[in-house]
């Protein structure tokens, strides 16, 4: 076993790697040009696009229709959280306010941000509708700027933003929304472990910022131009999801409830078409499913690492892959 001056063990030619990520930079085997190390944690800060939605600084008055009939929708100088502006809106019935028609690309990943100023009493959200995508909330959300963010991969055409709030009697400020794709070379750090048939050990995600995702990709093709390859992480809402992608199209493979926890991580079990995902405590200790993914283009690969669509999720541990055994 020889381990170089980056920390990394070599446990031999063609029988993986282990690594302690977080407490240090990356070793130079990682490809990782968006991932970083601060204070004691691995994170990610991925690449985004141009700007998808129109007038989301609310400077114009334009732009946001009324989503329901709130009795007020304009632009407001009452608050602002830059510029001299926000949207203002007051309800008289739930799940009224404000929307934009929106075109993000099917099949990417996107980011999503918004600050919001309420009035301490309701319950705000910002939601994105078609094969209900996400919704995000701010439970009673005060009366003072408050920042919520989300992540979520279109599915499909013809959708909108909601800004609204889920009850009546809402007086709501908005301001500095924003919209981007999300590079896809930038959502993983990945190594090239020689393996295509493994036990995979992922170091616990110690932070997670809910509505954003974060987890793991196995069998990963190239990692400057990703289209093939199997992800499995928490989503955001409660569940572990996994998912192929396969000429850059993805299929979901399994849903399942599993709350996240702080010391909770994934490990893995794959062995020709068959892969076993397990999230919990323990190495291989609690099995989410087991999946056949038989993809010429994924089968074979032997890159695999981490996932992460935002910089509050963040990493602290071991990452270990060795023989399938």
């Amino acid at each position: 076993m020889l381990r170089t001056r980056s920390g990394l063990l070599l446990l031999a030619p063609r029988r993986g790697i282990s690594e302690i990520v977080g407490g240090k930079a990356l070793s130079s085997r990682w490809y990782a040009p968006t991932w970083s190390v601060a204070g004691g944690v691995l994170l990610n800060t991925p690449t985004l696009g141009a700007e998808l939605l129109t007038n989301g600084n609310m400077e114009l008055d334009a732009s946001w229709a009324s989503s329901g009939t709130p009795t007020t929708n304009e632009r407001s100088s009452q608050q602002a959280h830059g510029g001299t502006y926000s949207r203002k809106f007051i309800t008289d019935a739930g799940y009224e306010g404000v929307s934009q028609s929106i075109a993000p690309t099917v099949g990417v990943w996107h980011y999503l941000s918004g600050w919001w100023y309420g009035d301490g009493a309701h319950t705000l959200s910002l939601a994105i509708d078609g094969g209900n995508l996400l919704e995000t909330y701010i439970s009673n959300a005060p009366a003072a700027w408050s920042n919520k963010v989300a992540s979520f991969r279109c599915i499909s055409v013809g959708v909108s933003l909601y800004c609204r709030s889920i009850g009546a009697g809402a007086t709501a400020y908005l301001d500095d929304v924003t919209l981007k794709s999300i590079v896809a070379s930038t959502l993983f750090c990945s190594v090239n472990s020689r393996l295509s048939n493994f036990n995979l050990v992922a170091p616990p995600i110690s932070a997670f910022q809910a509505a954003t995702q974060c987890g793991v990709v196995l069998r990963l093709d190239s990692p400057t131009n990703p289209q093939n390859f199997v992800i499995a992480y928490v989503d955001g809402a409660g569940n572990v999801k996994i998912e192929k992608c396969a000429g850059g199209t993805y299929t979901p493979l399994s849903t399942v409830a599993a709350a996240y926890g702080a010391t909770k991580y994934f490990s893995a079990k794959t062995n020709g078409s068959s892969i076993s995902i397990y999230y919990g405590t323990s190495d291989y200790g609690t099995l989410i499913a087991t999946v056949t993914v038989p993809d010429a283009s994924i089968v074979n690969n032997v890159r695999h690492g981490l996932f992460s669509t935002y910089s509050g999720n963040q990493f602290a541990g071991t990452f270990s892959v060795v023989r399938y055994a």
